[in-house]
């Protein structure tokens, strides 16, 4: 399974990215690409629920682990591969797999790296393009 969890309050995606990886593979990254973005409805206790999931490729910055959630049994960096024929590993996640192994190195869509003059009053602001 991938590192991913929810939005706290005040986030962006990429810092949620950033802390979800930390917290659940114990290490420092950055997200590099946005890779793909998977919607959904469902239906929950209290009725419909809207899920938004960003799949961002994550540059570490340092290779050290360090310690995880308790949630989490064990940190494993494997081939991607092998990966694909774990029958432990859910479909979403050999999909997404899947196709970075597929796509070019230019696949997907990088952060726009410059000020970005808005008239929204955003506090936080992060804009990806192809």
């Amino acid at each position: 399974m991938l590192p991913g969890g929810y939005v706290e309050e005040g986030e962006t995606i990429e810092e949620a990215a950033v802390r979800e990886v930390k917290e659940e593979a114990g290490v420092e990254s950055i997200p590099k690409r946005l890779l793909g973005v998977r919607s959904g409805v469902r239906q929950a206790q209290t009725g419909l629920e809207q899920s938004v999931y960003f799949i961002f490729e994550m540059e570490l910055v340092s290779e050290t682990i360090g310690s995880v959630d308790a949630e989490v049994s064990a940190v494993q960096f494997r081939p991607i591969e092998e990966v694909l024929l774990d029958p432990m590993v859910v479909s979403l996640t050999k999909e997404v797999l899947l196709n970075y192994k597929n796509s070019s190195s230019a696949a997907g869509l990088s952060k726009v790296n410059k000020a970005i003059e808005t008239n929204n009053k955003y506090m936080k602001y992060d804009l990806y393009l192809k």
